[in-house]
């Protein structure tokens, strides 16, 4: 009996210390890139698409994840990247775009933690992250912005960079707890950027660099090109109307010429995570939702305080003639005869 209440007595006091000093907080996933296998890699991708999406949300009908609204806690996603010198190396991803807020290692002979953030990364994050990291000149502003062009004028050209766990592993044992190579770093936050943010986006991105474990792989066009449109591509799949994109998506194939994309099904297998766009709510109950405001109904008489193209651009229908109708009703709208009822596509 004396020995449980040790043991209960140890437990308590070691919650109390992880409150109490925010260091000892565990990240969120890990990764011992040393060591990783095809395996490990992938289930870090999975786990960081489950860990920020949705279940419930749902966008084009496809089962592809959906990152969850904003939320004010938590706001970061941390994972630890470890290496084959020891070094650990905890990277902050923006759980509300997947956008790399800077990393934490620790320097003067692991003796004191080193924050990193890059110059537009949000001001929250500089304020709350890595609070292990506590004396002001230990907490640093990198010399480029997170965009691609700036990081690659530090780094150089992306496309020729290899992605890779060996090239991984190798620049952190270059940049942990090491005096600071602006280059060096540079091209360490390339290849976290897109070996953990995009492959989680882009299944697309995550087979090339499996297809190459034991090496590396060189993004091709096609990487590139997505790694520009999640935006774009989550858009068009969230506006679809029965697996049609319209208008079409305008990408680039592995080969740098043109990738018309007109239907959803045309995109899925690339995708591994859409960006979040609002709510899933079906065009019909957009539609509706839009009547409801706009629309007064006294005695059976229906008055609306709306033309109807501003209707339409409200309830966010491409045109109002795409639609069939069921179970249709008349009604008058600034003298003009229009049809309301149940969308079918």
């Amino acid at each position: 009996m004396e020995g449980k209440i040790v043991e209960a007595f140890v437990v308590v006091a070691l919650s109390i210390m992880v409150i109490l000093d925010p260091s000892l907080a565990a990240s969120d996933l890990s990764l011992n890139v040393a060591s990783a296998t095809t395996a490990t890699y992938s289930k870090v991708l999975t786990d960081m698409r489950n860990n920020l999406q949705d279940p419930k949300l749902k966008y084009g009908n496809t089962n592809i994840p959906v990152m969850a609204a904003p939320s004010k806690t938590p706001k970061y996603l941390l994972v630890d990247l470890k290496a084959s010198d020891g070094g650990t190396i905890t990277v902050a991803f923006s759980k509300t775009d997947l956008y790399v807020q800077g990393y934490l290692d620790k320097f003067n002979n692991g003796k004191d933690f080193r924050a990193h953030f890059f110059p537009d990364a949000l001001s929250d994050a500089k304020k709350t992250l890595f609070p292990e990291a506590k004396v002001a000149a230990n907490r640093i502003e990198m010399k480029y912005k997170s965009s691609y062009g700036d990081i690659e004028k530090k780094a150089g050209d992306r496309s020729k960079l290899g992605l890779g766990v060996q090239p991984l592993n190798k620049l952190i044992n270059k940049v942990y707890g090491k005096p600071l190579d602006v280059k060096t770093e540079a091209q360490l936050m390339l290849l976290v950027i897109q070996m953990l943010a995009e492959a989680t986006r882009f299944k697309y991105i995550e087979g090339m660099i499996l297809q190459k474990f034991s090496t590396f792989y060189n993004p091709d066009p096609k990487t590139i090109e997505l790694e520009k449109s999640w935006q774009k591509i989550t858009k068009g799949i969230k506006s679809s109307i029965k697996g049609v994109i319209k208008p079409e998506l305008v990408l680039v194939d592995d080969k740098g010429k043109p990738w018309k994309v007109s239907k959803v099904d045309q995109v899925v297998p690339v995708m591994g995570l859409l960006k979040y766009e609002g709510s899933s709510s079906s065009i019909t109950s957009k539609f509706y939702k839009v009547l409801m405001n706009v629309f007064k109904v006294n005695n059976g008489n229906v008055k609306c305080s709306s033309s109807c193209e501003e209707l339409r651009i409200a309830a966010g229908i491409p045109e109002l003639e795409v639609a069939k109708l069921e179970h249709q009703k008349l009604i008058q709208i600034r003298g003009t005869t229009i049809t309301i009822g149940r969308f079918l596509y």
